[in-house]
């Protein structure tokens, strides 16, 4: 597993998978988001507001989840990393938006409004 941070506020993230989309440049980073796209280019993982990266995709996928609950564009998830690292993460369905335009979302979902 990655070294984790302490950090008292949980890390928002989102996971999309765009299998089956035409191939697409990564979505860019930013002070509110960074993005991780696997070495077939379809999985994205992307941490907004005070996020740092502090684990990587497989750390997720091998971490103790619990559905918070479901929704139009995909499920919520409590995910539990270690003993510090509490994240909650929306996987996303369908997604059929370019790149550009799901960074817009994001920036607008994960912008602390200024």
């Amino acid at each position: 597993m990655a070294n984790y941070k302490t950090n008292p506020n949980p890390n928002y993230s989102l996971f999309y998978d765009s299998r089956g989309e035409e191939e697409k440049s990564p979505v860019e980073a930013n002070e509110h988001s960074t993005v991780e796209v696997n070495s077939s280019g379809t999985k994205k993982l992307v941490f907004f507001g005070n996020a740092n990266k502090v684990f990587e995709l497989e750390d997720l996928l091998k971490a103790s989840v619990e559905v918070l609950g479901k929704g139009t564009f995909g499920t919520a998830y409590k995910a539990v990393l270690d003993a510090v690292t509490l994240v909650a993460v929306k996987r996303l369905k369908d997604v059929t938006m370019g790149d550009r335009e799901f960074k817009e979302k994001i920036e607008v979902v994960g912008g602390d409004g200024s």
